[in-house]
Protein backbone atom coordinates (compact mmCIF):
# COMPACT_ATOMS: atom_id res chain seq x y z
CA UNK A 1 0.00 0.00 0.00
CA UNK A 2 1.30 3.22 -1.02
CA UNK A 3 4.71 1.66 -2.02
CA UNK A 4 6.97 2.72 -5.26
CA UNK A 5 5.62 0.35 -7.94
CA UNK A 6 9.26 -0.88 -8.12
CA UNK A 7 9.29 -2.24 -4.79
CA UNK A 8 5.87 -3.46 -5.17
CA UNK A 9 6.25 -5.48 -7.98
CA UNK A 10 10.10 -6.64 -6.62
CA UNK A 11 9.40 -7.35 -3.00
CA UNK A 12 5.80 -7.34 -2.45
CA UNK A 13 5.32 -11.17 -2.14
CA UNK A 14 8.77 -11.51 -0.38
CA UNK A 15 7.79 -9.13 2.19
CA UNK A 16 3.68 -10.67 2.11
CA UNK A 17 4.84 -14.07 2.81
CA UNK A 18 7.97 -13.24 5.47
CA UNK A 19 5.00 -11.60 7.18
CA UNK A 20 2.58 -14.56 6.89
CA UNK A 21 4.98 -16.99 8.30
CA UNK A 22 5.68 -14.58 11.22
CA UNK A 23 2.36 -14.40 12.24
CA UNK A 24 1.05 -18.34 11.26
CA UNK A 25 3.98 -20.11 13.00
CA UNK A 26 5.32 -17.47 15.51
CA UNK A 27 8.33 -17.75 14.45
CA UNK A 28 11.15 -15.05 15.82
CA UNK A 29 12.70 -12.78 13.19
CA UNK A 30 15.95 -14.18 13.11
CA UNK A 31 14.42 -17.51 13.02
CA UNK A 32 12.17 -17.12 10.33
CA UNK A 33 15.23 -14.79 8.40
CA UNK A 34 17.28 -18.37 8.73
CA UNK A 35 15.25 -20.58 6.87
CA UNK A 36 16.21 -22.42 3.86
CA UNK A 37 14.18 -23.29 0.99
CA UNK A 38 13.87 -26.86 1.85
CA UNK A 39 13.26 -26.04 4.97
CA UNK A 40 9.91 -24.59 4.48
CA UNK A 41 7.18 -27.21 4.27
CA UNK A 42 5.65 -27.97 0.98
CA UNK A 43 2.86 -30.18 -0.16
CA UNK A 44 4.60 -32.36 -0.90
CA UNK A 45 4.04 -34.99 2.30
CA UNK A 46 0.36 -33.10 2.97
CA UNK A 47 -2.37 -30.97 1.04
CA UNK A 48 -3.40 -29.32 4.39
CA UNK A 49 -1.44 -28.35 7.25
CA UNK A 50 2.10 -29.27 7.13
CA UNK A 51 4.85 -30.05 9.50
CA UNK A 52 8.38 -28.24 9.82
CA UNK A 53 10.71 -27.27 11.99
CA UNK A 54 12.57 -24.40 13.59
CA UNK A 55 16.16 -25.12 13.68
CA UNK A 56 18.08 -25.29 16.94
CA UNK A 57 20.85 -22.68 15.44
CA UNK A 58 18.53 -20.13 14.73
CA UNK A 59 16.57 -20.48 18.33
CA UNK A 60 16.98 -17.53 20.93
CA UNK A 61 19.35 -19.57 23.88
CA UNK A 62 20.47 -22.15 21.20
CA UNK A 63 18.66 -25.23 22.25
CA UNK A 64 20.02 -28.91 21.40
CA UNK A 65 16.73 -29.58 19.47
CA UNK A 66 14.69 -27.13 17.80
CA UNK A 67 11.17 -27.20 17.59
CA UNK A 68 7.98 -28.49 15.64
CA UNK A 69 6.29 -25.58 13.68
CA UNK A 70 3.39 -26.11 11.22
CA UNK A 71 2.01 -24.22 7.79
CA UNK A 72 -1.41 -24.10 6.57
CA UNK A 73 -2.10 -23.58 3.13
CA UNK A 74 -2.64 -20.58 2.51
CA UNK A 75 0.74 -19.50 3.94
CA UNK A 76 3.00 -22.39 2.46
CA UNK A 77 0.94 -21.10 -1.02
CA UNK A 78 2.24 -17.88 -0.19
CA UNK A 79 5.73 -18.60 0.69
CA UNK A 80 6.25 -21.11 -2.55
CA UNK A 81 4.59 -17.82 -4.84
CA UNK A 82 7.68 -15.94 -3.47
CA UNK A 83 10.56 -18.75 -4.08
CA UNK A 84 9.27 -19.21 -7.78
CA UNK A 85 8.84 -15.94 -8.70
CA UNK A 86 10.64 -12.88 -7.30
CA UNK A 87 12.76 -14.68 -5.56
CA UNK A 88 13.91 -16.58 -8.90
CA UNK A 89 14.23 -13.06 -10.70
CA UNK A 90 16.74 -12.42 -7.57
CA UNK A 91 18.69 -15.58 -8.05
CA UNK A 92 19.15 -14.98 -11.70
CA UNK A 93 20.05 -11.60 -11.30
CA UNK A 94 23.13 -12.89 -8.43
CA UNK A 95 23.95 -15.95 -10.58
CA UNK A 96 24.97 -12.90 -13.65
CA UNK A 97 27.04 -10.97 -11.57
CA UNK A 98 28.83 -13.49 -10.56
CA UNK A 99 27.77 -12.78 -6.66
CA UNK A 100 27.97 -16.43 -5.98
CA UNK A 101 30.41 -17.92 -7.43
CA UNK A 102 33.21 -14.83 -5.74
CA UNK A 103 31.50 -16.23 -2.40
CA UNK A 104 35.13 -17.70 -1.20
CA UNK A 105 33.12 -18.63 2.27
CA UNK A 106 30.53 -20.99 -0.15
CA UNK A 107 29.51 -24.03 1.29
CA UNK A 108 27.98 -26.53 -1.92
CA UNK A 109 25.28 -28.80 -0.37
CA UNK A 110 25.57 -31.80 -2.22
CA UNK A 111 22.50 -33.59 -0.21
CA UNK A 112 19.81 -33.72 2.42
CA UNK A 113 18.11 -36.38 4.33
CA UNK A 114 15.27 -36.19 5.89
CA UNK A 115 14.05 -37.31 9.59
CA UNK A 116 10.00 -38.53 9.75
CA UNK A 117 9.97 -36.13 6.39
CA UNK A 118 11.29 -33.34 8.06
CA UNK A 119 14.93 -32.25 6.37
CA UNK A 120 17.61 -32.81 9.20
CA UNK A 121 21.15 -33.26 7.69
CA UNK A 122 22.88 -32.08 4.91
CA UNK A 123 25.74 -33.20 2.91
CA UNK A 124 28.07 -30.08 2.51
CA UNK A 125 31.59 -30.32 0.36
CA UNK A 126 33.63 -27.49 1.14
CA UNK A 127 36.95 -26.48 1.81
CA UNK A 128 36.05 -25.59 5.59
CA UNK A 129 33.53 -27.81 6.29
CA UNK A 130 33.03 -31.40 5.08
CA UNK A 131 30.69 -34.27 5.60
CA UNK A 132 27.04 -34.57 6.45
CA UNK A 133 26.03 -31.89 8.88
CA UNK A 134 23.15 -31.08 11.33
CA UNK A 135 20.87 -28.60 10.50
CA UNK A 136 20.59 -27.45 14.21
CA UNK A 137 23.90 -26.67 14.03
CA UNK A 138 24.35 -24.76 10.91
CA UNK A 139 24.76 -20.97 12.34
CA UNK A 140 23.13 -17.85 10.61
CA UNK A 141 26.50 -16.81 9.06
CA UNK A 142 26.96 -20.32 7.46
CA UNK A 143 23.53 -20.69 6.03
CA UNK A 144 24.01 -17.42 4.44
CA UNK A 145 27.06 -19.13 2.22
CA UNK A 146 24.99 -22.43 1.62
CA UNK A 147 24.43 -23.16 -2.30
CA UNK A 148 23.38 -25.93 -4.08
CA UNK A 149 24.36 -26.38 -8.01
CA UNK A 150 21.74 -26.38 -10.17
CA UNK A 151 22.23 -28.09 -13.96
CA UNK A 152 24.61 -25.85 -15.43
CA UNK A 153 26.97 -26.42 -12.31
CA UNK A 154 26.25 -22.85 -11.55
CA UNK A 155 25.40 -21.95 -7.58
CA UNK A 156 21.93 -21.32 -6.20
CA UNK A 157 21.96 -20.09 -2.52
CA UNK A 158 19.26 -21.72 -0.46
CA UNK A 159 18.34 -19.00 2.37
CA UNK A 160 14.92 -18.91 1.58
CA UNK A 161 15.05 -14.93 2.05
CA UNK A 162 16.55 -12.60 -1.02
CA UNK A 163 17.49 -8.50 -1.19
CA UNK A 164 17.36 -6.82 -4.21
CA UNK A 165 20.52 -7.85 -6.50
CA UNK A 166 20.20 -12.06 -4.89
CA UNK A 167 22.40 -11.61 -1.49
CA UNK A 168 21.03 -13.12 1.39
CA UNK A 169 18.53 -10.50 3.46
CA UNK A 170 20.15 -9.66 7.04
CA UNK A 171 17.69 -10.67 9.70
CA UNK A 172 17.81 -6.89 10.79
CA UNK A 173 17.31 -5.74 7.31
CA UNK A 174 13.67 -6.72 8.43
CA UNK A 175 13.24 -4.19 10.69
CA UNK A 176 13.17 -1.30 7.92
CA UNK A 177 10.69 -3.38 5.60
CA UNK A 178 8.39 -3.25 8.57
CA UNK A 179 9.01 0.63 9.81
CA UNK A 180 8.62 1.50 6.08
CA UNK A 181 5.23 0.15 5.73
CA UNK A 182 4.00 1.09 9.05
CA UNK A 183 5.49 4.37 7.62
CA UNK A 184 2.88 4.09 4.67
CA UNK A 185 -0.06 3.63 7.09
CA UNK A 186 -0.44 6.98 8.70
CA UNK A 187 -3.32 8.89 7.76
CA UNK A 188 -4.97 6.00 6.10
CA UNK A 189 -8.20 3.93 7.16
CA UNK A 190 -9.02 0.49 5.30
CA UNK A 191 -12.30 0.47 3.52
CA UNK A 192 -14.78 -1.75 5.57
CA UNK A 193 -17.99 -3.47 4.23
CA UNK A 194 -19.93 -0.23 2.11
CA UNK A 195 -18.01 2.10 4.21
CA UNK A 196 -15.25 3.99 1.49
CA UNK A 197 -11.81 4.05 2.71
CA UNK A 198 -10.86 7.26 4.74
CA UNK A 199 -8.32 9.37 6.38
CA UNK A 200 -7.47 9.76 9.90
CA UNK A 201 -4.62 10.69 12.26
CA UNK A 202 -3.98 6.72 12.86
CA UNK A 203 -0.89 4.85 12.34
CA UNK A 204 -0.06 1.24 12.69
CA UNK A 205 3.29 1.11 14.21
CA UNK A 206 4.55 -2.70 13.88
CA UNK A 207 7.36 -4.47 13.91
CA UNK A 208 8.48 -8.58 13.14
CA UNK A 209 8.43 -9.48 17.02
CA UNK A 210 4.53 -8.38 17.20
CA UNK A 211 3.49 -10.76 14.84
CA UNK A 212 5.06 -13.22 17.47
CA UNK A 213 3.18 -11.97 20.05
CA UNK A 214 -0.60 -11.98 17.94
CA UNK A 215 0.13 -15.56 16.65
CA UNK A 216 -0.08 -16.36 20.58
CA UNK A 217 -2.87 -14.30 21.21
CA UNK A 218 -4.48 -15.87 18.23
CA UNK A 219 -3.56 -19.76 19.57
CA UNK A 220 -4.98 -19.08 22.59
CA UNK A 221 -8.13 -17.85 21.54
CA UNK A 222 -8.44 -20.99 18.98
CA UNK A 223 -7.13 -23.27 21.57
CA UNK A 224 -10.02 -22.11 24.22
CA UNK A 225 -12.15 -22.52 21.66
CA UNK A 226 -11.67 -26.11 20.43
CA UNK A 227 -11.32 -27.14 24.53
CA UNK A 228 -14.85 -25.55 25.22
CA UNK A 229 -16.79 -27.14 21.91
CA UNK A 230 -15.02 -30.60 22.48
CA UNK A 231 -17.10 -30.47 25.87
CA UNK A 232 -20.26 -29.36 24.22
CA UNK A 233 -20.81 -27.33 27.03
CA UNK A 234 -18.97 -25.26 29.50
CA UNK A 235 -20.10 -23.05 32.32
CA UNK A 236 -17.63 -20.36 33.09
CA UNK A 237 -16.25 -21.89 36.38
CA UNK A 238 -15.47 -24.72 33.95
CA UNK A 239 -13.72 -22.82 31.20
CA UNK A 240 -11.82 -20.93 34.32
CA UNK A 241 -11.03 -24.30 36.03
CA UNK A 242 -9.55 -25.17 32.06
CA UNK A 243 -7.33 -22.46 31.89
CA UNK A 244 -6.15 -22.33 35.11
CA UNK A 245 -4.66 -25.99 35.06
CA UNK A 246 -2.74 -24.27 32.54
CA UNK A 247 -3.26 -26.80 29.66
CA UNK A 248 -4.00 -23.75 26.94
CA UNK A 249 -0.52 -21.77 28.17
CA UNK A 250 1.15 -24.92 27.71
CA UNK A 251 -0.08 -25.35 24.10
CA UNK A 252 0.91 -22.00 23.68
CA UNK A 253 4.33 -22.43 25.41
CA UNK A 254 5.33 -25.14 23.13
CA UNK A 255 4.59 -23.46 19.70
CA UNK A 256 6.31 -20.69 20.87
CA UNK A 257 9.48 -22.18 21.68
CA UNK A 258 9.50 -20.85 25.89
CA UNK A 259 11.22 -22.46 28.21
CA UNK A 260 9.57 -21.01 30.93
CA UNK A 261 5.39 -21.08 31.17
CA UNK A 262 5.75 -18.05 33.07
CA UNK A 263 7.08 -16.04 30.22
CA UNK A 264 4.09 -17.21 27.45
CA UNK A 265 1.94 -16.04 30.48
CA UNK A 266 3.31 -12.55 31.78
CA UNK A 267 4.83 -11.57 28.12
CA UNK A 268 2.93 -12.90 25.41
CA UNK A 269 -0.34 -13.51 26.67
CA UNK A 270 -0.77 -10.53 29.58
CA UNK A 271 -3.60 -8.99 28.26
CA UNK A 272 -5.18 -12.32 28.50
CA UNK A 273 -4.75 -12.37 32.14
CA UNK A 274 -6.52 -9.18 32.50
CA UNK A 275 -9.70 -11.32 31.05
CA UNK A 276 -13.14 -12.04 32.75
CA UNK A 277 -13.12 -15.85 31.61
CA UNK A 278 -17.08 -15.61 31.53
CA UNK A 279 -16.67 -12.87 29.21
CA UNK A 280 -13.94 -14.87 27.03
CA UNK A 281 -16.45 -17.83 27.13
CA UNK A 282 -19.31 -15.92 25.66
CA UNK A 283 -16.94 -14.06 22.67
CA UNK A 284 -16.16 -17.30 22.32
CA UNK A 285 -19.43 -19.11 21.62
CA UNK A 286 -19.86 -18.71 18.01
CA UNK A 287 -16.32 -20.22 17.02
CA UNK A 288 -14.65 -20.59 14.33
CA UNK A 289 -16.44 -17.79 12.39
CA UNK A 290 -16.28 -15.02 15.61
CA UNK A 291 -12.39 -15.61 16.20
CA UNK A 292 -11.40 -12.33 14.55
CA UNK A 293 -14.24 -10.69 16.30
CA UNK A 294 -13.19 -11.85 19.53
CA UNK A 295 -9.49 -10.77 18.66
CA UNK A 296 -11.22 -7.10 18.08
CA UNK A 297 -12.91 -7.31 21.17
CA UNK A 298 -9.31 -7.97 23.43
CA UNK A 299 -7.87 -5.37 21.94
CA UNK A 300 -10.85 -2.87 22.50
CA UNK A 301 -10.42 -3.76 26.42
CA UNK A 302 -6.67 -4.04 26.16
CA UNK A 303 -4.16 -0.65 24.81
CA UNK A 304 -1.68 -3.20 24.57
CA UNK A 305 -3.08 -5.23 21.83
CA UNK A 306 -3.97 -3.13 18.83
CA UNK A 307 -6.51 -4.30 15.90
CA UNK A 308 -4.65 -2.70 12.57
Amino acid sequence: MGAARAETLAMRDRNAAFADLLYHTGMRRTEGAGLLTFEVPNSEFSSRLVRGRVPAGLSKGRPQRGRVMYLDRPTRESIEAYVTGAREVEVRFGQASGLYESDKAGLIVKGMSRAGGVPDKVLIESAGLNGWVRLDSLTMAQRRHLYALDADGQRRPLVTWLAHGGAPLAAASWNQVFKDASARTVGFRPASGLVPAALDDTSIQVHPHMLRHSFALYVFALAAQIEMHRRGTMTPGAFDSMVRQQNIWLRVQNLLGHRSMETTRSFYLAPVLALEWDWFLRAASDAPLALDDTLSEVAEMDDRVVDA
